[in-house]
């Protein structure tokens, strides 16, 4: 007799009532996803719907800044069904992931370290969504305008991948690349460069609010630093930027860890 395994038997269950908690990442329908949706699961039949989907947060004049965070908004409106889902990433004019992605409350979860984004269960109820993105360092960013794409799922909510239909669109923004540069050394210089143990700095900017290490991989580091000098024993040999910010200055300095 053939045997029958009860756990398969339940699988596709499981995956389906998994996926109200946000599918796998890479359905956001940008060209670094292969166009993926989640429409490669959801089905629909019918009149589309004409949702208006909108991404703000960012600056009246469209520019965004190296090293900044910015607070978004995804909104969908216009439409008026039971549950709701998306996922979101940023490109470049070469289709690499641009910036990082991060949740502001449980509705929202970043995905493929934070590359991408999209909802959780508890905020499927749910049409609006907010979280951060942070820009990159600008070794990280091959063009001044970035791509957000985002695939949302409008879900009739019965139970099944039937019925759903699967909203795509894009913003560009403009990068400011001249905000946040390598700062001149009347204004701040670091020294010996290439570093072993202890960084050495002479500020001109004023009082510092903030100083990070940055990756060539777009990794922060938060470091402290004394009145003229920063431990950097803890790094790995390799190349890496110094950010620093006050109250209303931002900028770079490159160094290489021996």
């Amino acid at each position: 007799m053939k045997k029958i395994y009860p756990f398969l038997l339940l699988l596709p269950i499981l995956l389906l009532f998994s996926y109200t908690g946000g599918g796998p990442y890479g359905h956001t329908g940008s060209p670094g996803d292969n166009n993926q949706t989640c429409a490669v699961c959801h089905t629909f039949n019918g009149t589309a719907p004409t949702p208006t989907i909108t991404l703000s947060g960012f600056p009246a004049d469209g520019n965004i800044y190296e090293g900044t965070t910015y607070n978004l908004t995804l909104d969908i409106s216009g439409v008026n069904n039971t549950k709701y889902g998306f996922q979101i990433t940023a490109e470049d004019a070469a289709h690499q992931k641009i910036g990082t992605f991060s949740s502001l409350d449980n509705s929202t979860q970043s995905l493929n370290y934070g590359k991408s984004l999209g909802h959780k269960s508890q905020g499927t109820s749910q049409h609006s969504w907010n979280f951060t993105w942070e820009v990159p360092v600008p070794t990280k960013i091959s063009t001044q305008d970035i791509t957000f794409y985002y695939a949302c799922n409008l879900s009739n909510n019965n139970g099944s991948d039937s019925g759903d239909y699967i909203a795509t669109g894009s913003l560009t923004i403009h990068l400011n690349m001249s905000s946040v540069g390598e700062l001149s050394n009347d204004l701040f210089k670091i020294y010996p460069n290439p570093v072993e143990d202890v960084l050495y700095f002479n500020n001109n900017l004023g009082k510092i609010s903030k100083f990070e290490v940055v990756d060539m991989n777009g990794k922060t580091y938060p470091v402290k630093a004394d009145k003229h000098h920063i431990d950097m024993s803890f790094l790995a040999s390799g190349n890496y930027f110094l950010r620093i910010k006050t109250t209303d200055k931002q900028g770079i300095k490159q160094f290489i860890k021996k």
